[in-house]
């Protein structure tokens, strides 16, 4: 069996292939480290008086 390649694969490709093939654990972490290299941002709206 061929190995594949998550860091080819795009953000959008990855978690396709992630939830079509939920059972490969090796595509979970991929795109879960993925995620978790990126930083969060979280954005408030402003209220204005």
């Amino acid at each position: 069996m061929t190995e594949i390649d998550y860091t080819a694969m795009n953000d959008q490709a990855l978690k396709r292939y992630m939830l079509t093939h939920r059972t490969d654990q090796k595509a979970f972490y991929a795109y879960m480290d993925r995620r978790h290299s990126r930083p969060s941002v979280r954005t408030t709206p402003v209220s204005i008086f």
